[in-house]
C-alpha cells in the first residue's frame, strides 16, 4: 500500500543562502557561534530551514520558515573530559 506521507526534499546551503532576515539575525544574535549544519527541506511546497550552531559551551539547533523567525529546537551542553 503506498504511504500518503511525503519525503522531504533536502538541500546543503552555504549561509547566504539564507533569507535576508535569517541571516542576519543568526549573525547578531549568535556571532560568538559557528555554523557546523545548515539545511533547507522542502515539503509539499513549504519551505523550512534548519540551522547548527555551535561554540566551545554548546551546540543549538534551530528552525524557521522564510516568514518566521528561528525557533530554538535543542540546545546541547558540550561537556569537558
Amino acid at each position: 500500500m503506498p504511504s500518503s506521507k511525503s519525503s522531504p526534499i533536502i538541500h546543503n546551503i552555504l549561509s547566504d543562502r539564507l533569507p535576508a532576515r535569517l541571516q542576519k539575525s543568526i549573525k547578531k544574535e549568535y556571532s560568538n557561534y559557528w555554523i557546523t549544519g545548515l539545511y533547507r527541506a522542502e515539503l509539499n511546497g513549504k519551505t523550512s530551514y534548519h540551522i547548527t550552531v555551535e561554540n566551545p559551551d554548546q551546540i543549538v539547533r534551530m528552525t524557521a520558515t522564510p516568514s518566521t523567525k528561528w525557533a530554538v529546537k535543542t540546545v546541547v551542553p558540550k561537556l569537558d573530559f
